[in-house]
């Protein structure tokens, strides 16, 4: 571990905290907060306001004249307003360079990796999850080169490959096989430059078609919805179709085709128009007794 400050604070009471922060070697971008109060120590939860709740420790708290509270284990520490905004201001700066620490520690660990020159551009293929493909960089895990496993850069995001690239099937088909990767037949497969750069674009052009697409589907969808409210849907076809809950089939149980033919005819205008339950006004409701 690596201590990045130390700090003191008292609670309403008058008990001193003492309050070490540090994070892990390498750090993961979390911090680790030790305190000790009174010979009791452990993990500084976050500050929180007090409640204005009628709860026992709530009212304990206010009794105290805390505003905020924080925990050491079972331990409650009861704080005040300034006290409180201390300690979440410097938990706050130890998060911001705990992730600094982390991300400097994995640039220079991709650099470091980078310099082997065993980073390869590879092709991830997950059959069992929806098919699905990604580009990502990686670099040997063991020492025997044929038996090269997927170990990712740290902090490098998998590219997604769009399921319907052209090229996809046949970049497979002519791309060696690098390993395989946690998962059922999780497969790899080494790429060229040339081949990683046309998948991008691709799969860039894929989804500017589906979106290109949504929105054809949007617009037409919202013509339907237009023109099902300018419907003028007759009372006797609304009446209907609440008797029977807009349910076609249950009108035509009752034999009553008349009202299956207008619920078929009006059903969707109705529902567009927002007319299928009829709103209750409060002096409809039915009272209860008290107790009931």
């Amino acid at each position: 571990m690596t201590e990045m400050e130390s700090f003191s604070f008292c609670t309403v009471g008058g008990a001193t905290v003492d309050v070490v922060l540090s994070v892990t070697d390498p750090c993961d971008g979390r911090v680790l907060r030790y305190a000790m109060v009174a010979g009791r120590s452990g993990w500084l939860e976050d500050v929180y306001p007090v409640s204005t709740a009628s709860d026992p420790r709530s009212v304990a708290l206010r009794k105290r004249g805390a505003t905020h509270y924080s925990t050491i284990g079972d331990t409650t520490l009861a704080l005040d307003a300034e006290t409180a905004s201390v300690i979440k201001d410097k938990l706050a700066a130890a998060a911001t360079g705990a992730r600094r620490i982390a991300a400097e520690q994995n640039a220079r660990r991709i650099a470091e990796i980078r310099a082997t020159g065993t980073v390869r551009r590879v092709l991830r293929h997950s059959p069992a999850w929806d098919d699905a493909h990604g580009l990502t960089e990686a670099y040997p895990a063991g020492a025997p080169y044929k038996d090269w496993v997927q170990s990712a850069l740290p902090g490098v995001k998998d590219l997604r490959v769009h399921p319907r690239c052209p090229s996809l099937a046949a970049i497979r088909q002519r791309s060696k096989c690098a390993g395989s990767f946690p998962g059922h037949d999780n497969t790899l497969f080494w790429v060229t430059d040339a081949d990683w750069d046309l998948l991008l674009a691709e799969t860039a052009q894929m989804d500017e078609m589906d979106r290109q697409r949504q929105s054809a589907r949007d617009a037409t969808e919202a013509r339907r919805v237009a023109e099902l409210r300018a419907v003028d849907v007759p009372a006797d076809a609304l009446a209907v179709f609440r008797r029977f809950h807009g349910d076609e089939d249950l009108a035509w149980k009752s034999e009553d085709e008349s009202a299956a033919g207008m619920i078929r005819l009006y059903g969707a205008a109705i529902e567009a128009q927002g007319l299928a339950f009829r709103r209750v006004s409060p002096a409809e409701m039915p009272l209860y007794p008290p107790g009931a």
